[in-house]
């Protein structure tokens, strides 16, 4: 698990071609994932997900880290 709080984001158009339909808040929560704050970000088609923890590895395709926390 990573621990520390970095932000994920959520790219809902690659959920949808991964077949995922489910609300991307409860994808999080069954996934284990806590987080403080989350915010849509429209022009990207995307949800980022602030200090989140309990981080599972690998991460789904439609979840990834910014590139600087990786």
């Amino acid at each position: 698990m990573i621990t520390g709080g970095p932000t994920l984001f959520y790219d809902l158009n690659v959920a949808y071609d991964a077949g995922e339909r489910r609300n991307p808040l409860r994808v999080m929560r069954e996934l284990g994932i806590k987080w403080t704050r989350s915010e849509v970000e429209p022009i990207d088609q995307q949800i980022k997900f602030e200090r989140c923890t309990s981080i599972p590895v690998p991460l789904p395709p439609y979840l990834r880290l910014p590139s600087a926390e990786m």
